[in-house]
């Protein structure tokens, strides 16, 4: 990614930041950018290196918000300022793209396309036909053949780059899902051990209501009865907490995700499981079981 400042003769207007794209003949059509007013360069334009530029909506709205698109084709603009620079023919408009070079939020500068490289570099994005691939070694034989003295060739996939680009951030992910996962592990074991006890206390409970005539329905809504509301309270209170804290912290620290309704919900729904699971298993254990032997037992 490629970015400079441009800024006009009259030394009061403001800097423009923007960033440089190479041009050639079939770019936008193969990257399917819609062209909204003028045309652009023909490659008969590029082989004579006329003074001609393609700009994206961004750019048409900064550097002439009054102008319509067609008013602005045919305009021209001095990107360098030195003297034996040459004004540039504005010859097309085309649609705003996004960029995300290694970054989590994508950024969206104005664009100038150019079909002159004057960084001394070369790159090329090739688009290859589904489920073929080409290697380094091909493009490099036969480069090497046509340009013996060129040199640092690098080839690599859109994937292999994007992984390489959003490394740290992948990484901080698996640490914070990691700590997550563990913090909730141990947070099950302790409610679901807590609750358990709970009910192992009341065994004998049921196993009286069992021998006097008590429906295992009836018995089940009595043992859920006392952990529901505790359930109810606890979740009630940390999804409030939750949020609310959450929502503070995102004010002050933008690298914070969206808050995602979805994960609360199923973590609520899995905790809710986990309680619900804890108060039944012993207590059904009794209440399927015989009385008697469920009296002696205790």
């Amino acid at each position: 990614m490629r970015v400079s400042q441009y800024r006009s003769e009259d030394n009061d207007s403001p800097r423009i930041m923007y960033q440089n794209r190479d041009l050639s003949a079939e770019y936008f059509s193969t990257y399917k950018i819609p062209l909204l007013a003028g045309a652009n360069l023909s490659q008969a334009q590029i082989d004579n290196d006329e003074n001609r530029i393609v700009i994206d909506e961004n750019m048409a709205k900064t550097l002439y918000p009054t102008l319509s698109y067609a008013q602005i084709i045919g305009k021209t603009i001095k990107l360098n300022r030195a003297a034996e620079t040459e004004p540039m023919i504005i010859t097309g408009i085309v649609g705003n793209t996004i960029s995300q070079a290694g970054a989590k939020n994508p950024m969206i500068f104005p664009t100038i396309y150019s079909h002159r490289i004057d960084n001394g570099q070369l790159n090329f994005t090739v688009m290859m036909p589904e489920g073929q691939t080409i290697s380094a070694e091909i493009i490099e034989k036969e480069l090497k053949r046509q340009f013996p003295r060129l040199g640092n060739l690098q080839v690599g996939s859109l994937t292999e780059i994007w992984e390489l680009q959003t490394l740290n951030e992948r990484v901080n992910l698996w640490i914070v899902l990691s700590t997550t996962v563990l913090t909730l592990l141990l947070t099950a074991i302790g409610v679901g051990g807590l609750t358990q006890m709970t009910t192992n206390h009341r065994k004998y409970e049921l196993a009286v209501r069992m021998a006097t005539g008590a429906k295992q329905s009836r018995l089940v809504k009595f043992i859920l009865k006392d952990a529901l509301w505790m359930l109810i309270i606890g979740l009630g209170v940390g999804f409030a907490v939750s949020v609310i804290g959450y929502q503070q912290l995102q004010q002050h620290l933008d690298m914070l995700p969206v808050f995602n309704w979805l994960a609360i919900s199923a973590l609520d729904l899995g905790l809710i499981i986990i309680v619900i699971l804890s108060v039944l298993m012993p207590a059904w254990k009794v209440i399927s079981s015989d009385p008697m032997k469920a009296l002696r037992q205790e």
